[in-house]
């Protein structure tokens, strides 16, 4: 699921980019249009520059296509990782659930209300417009020249319309994963999880003390109450999981696996039914069983999920919680 986000990610910020150089373009063509040079070649501070500093908005009609684009590369990628999650779900017996459709159209209706909303280009063109006034209101005044190196330095360089939408989008593809993933593990009736993504230099804490060790729901709702680096807030255990930028994922599964990888946890909780484990394919692809278990977990996990013993060493929005 990393590769996929990854390269989705990759995906809006490619449409960010080129958003980025439309928006600079633009800007500075109505900058040129509308500003008034002296003879020293510098731009005239007064009414009229500021009159046009705050006409600034009327590009935004310049820039509708390339917002469209981002924001249909952003719900198509909320609709792969659905269709992701659903996947690898095939592994379980559910070919008399009917929850991928019902539990799709939910996730993306949200999606589209939640993209919508928040994909606008207001708060880059008002961080234009105040550097612009700081730039013009220098004692000296400036060329055309030097406005334009701030309006590159500003939208390309330092990626204005970037520093507000990537941090969103990444937060936002990790979250509907493991929207969907929860939607569709409730018509499982699963109550346990498996914290997944690994650890890299940057992990946090919270998210080491976590990561591969198999948690039961309540577990999971309990770390609400914990205080920690990057914690959202609002905050929801089941979709922000470590917080801002975290790419963990809780890889849901049944009580047969959860028990034989945290025994206590049967004593704890106690069995019940569940739908049968009849395709073990995505099984032989979890990394880190290798890395997080002993091998007599592994031995326990894979033999549950029906891999042959000789394969064992050789190698799985708020407000949209509440809809």
């Amino acid at each position: 699921m990393d590769e996929i986000i990854d390269a989705i990610i990759a995906k809006t910020e490619k449409s960010l980019s080129s958003l980025e150089s439309t928006m600079y373009r633009s800007v500075l063509d109505h900058y040129i249009d509308n500003f008034q040079v002296d003879a020293s070649g510098k731009i005239a501070f007064n009414d009229n520059s500021i009159a046009a500093i705050s006409k600034l908005d009327s590009v935004l009609k310049k820039l509708d296509s390339k917002l469209a684009d981002f924001t249909k590369t952003t719900l198509a990628g909320v609709n792969t990782i659905v269709d992701k999650s659903a996947k690898n779900l095939e592994k379980y017996n559910t070919e008399n659930l009917d929850f991928k459709t019902a539990n799709k159209e939910r996730i993306l209706k949200h999606a589209s209300a939640n993209v919508s909303a928040n994909a606008n280009l207001s708060k880059p063109l008002s961080d234009l417009k105040q550097r612009t006034i700081q730039l013009l209101s220098k004692p000296g005044g400036v060329s055309l020249s030097e406005l334009r190196d701030m309006l590159k330095k500003e939208s390309l360089d330092k990626g204005v319309a970037s520093r507000q939408f990537s941090k969103w989008t990444q937060d936002l593809f990790y979250q509907y994963e493991r929207a969907s993933s929860n939607a569709m593990r409730k018509t499982l009736g699963f109550r346990f999880a498996i914290y997944q993504g690994g650890l890299i230099e940057t992990s946090r804490p919270f998210c080491s003390s976590k990561n591969g060790k198999v948690f039961h729901e309540d577990e999971i709702m309990a770390w609400a109450k914990e205080d920690f680096s990057g914690k959202t807030d609002p905050y929801d255990p089941l979709t922000d999981l470590g917080g801002h930028r975290c790419r963990h994922r809780l890889g849901w599964v049944s009580d047969e696996v959860a028990f034989a990888l945290r025994p206590e946890l049967e004593a704890k909780y106690g069995k019940k039914a569940e739908p049968k484990i009849v395709e073990v394919e995505a099984y032989k692809n979890i990394k880190y069983l290798k890395e997080e278990f002993s091998k007599d977990q592994q031995n326990a996990y894979l033999k549950l999920a029906g891999v042959p013993e000789d394969f064992v060493g050789g190698a799985i929005v708020r407000s949209f919680q509440d809809d």
